[in-house]
């Protein structure tokens, strides 16, 4: 049985790259490097919100883990949209040691544009292979701590409307955005993907408050 919020990403910098860790009967566990491959870590990226996969690490790359280690031989194919979709060995079946914990980086789907620093800027995201914006109806500082957060840039210095960093291009992918304040990715909250009367004047912005360095794919 999945639990809802039962795929994590730790002991990287934001929510795009880690160990994965898999939440299965109320207990968090790791995943074997056994079979670990590209089409594997992609599925965790399509999971998490995430852009494209970047790397797929093995050998505990982001550090050993602590509890069951739930999976080993994935065959997750392209079009898997979750690792409980993924072929396996089954659960708990494994004899990895968490020396083998199963690690992936992906690209972020979100960033910040049009200013000297990757933790301010106008707020884009990526659907579809295109990077759009974001529209300020609703955009509060629950949204922003969001994207921080999830760009690894600390907490909300001040939230930006009506194109504070300069109008955007393409597609204003969002609208009505309702974050609580403590998902994963952007992605994750609800939000109207229709935009209605939203232009690019009305493109949102953040300010974070970054107390190390960013660390930022793209």
């Amino acid at each position: 049985m999945w639990l809802l919020a039962s795929l994590r990403l730790i002991n990287g910098h934001n929510s795009c790259f880690g160990r994965v860790e898999i939440l299965y009967n109320g207990i968090w566990g790791t995943v074997c490097d056994n079979g670990w491959d590209l089409s594997d870590a992609a599925a965790v990226c399509r999971e998490m919100g995430c852009g494209d996969v970047i790397e797929a690490k093995s050998s505990a790359h982001f550090g050993q883990g602590s509890g069951p280690v739930w999976i080993s031989d994935l065959q997750c194919s392209d079009t898997d949209s979750s690792l409980r979709g993924c072929k396996s060995s089954g659960w708990g079946r494994g004899t990895c040691g968490h020396e083998k914990d199963a690690g992936v980086i992906c690209k972020d789907n979100v960033r910040l544009v049009n200013s000297t620093n990757s933790c301010y800027g106008r707020v884009e995201v990526l659907r579809a292979g295109q990077w759009g914006t974001v529209c300020d109806d609703g955009w509060d500082a629950s949204d922003a701590a969001v994207v921080c957060r999830q760009l690894g840039c600390g907490t909300v210095l001040e939230v930006k409307n009506a194109a504070y960093f300069g109008k955007g291009s393409g597609p204003i992918w969002m609208n009505n955005i309702n974050c609580f304040g403590n998902e994963a990715t952007l992605m994750s909250c609800s939000y109207n993907a229709t935009p209605n009367r939203c232009d690019h004047e009305k493109d949102a912005g953040v300010i974070c408050g970054c107390k190390c360095q960013c660390f930022h794919f793209s």
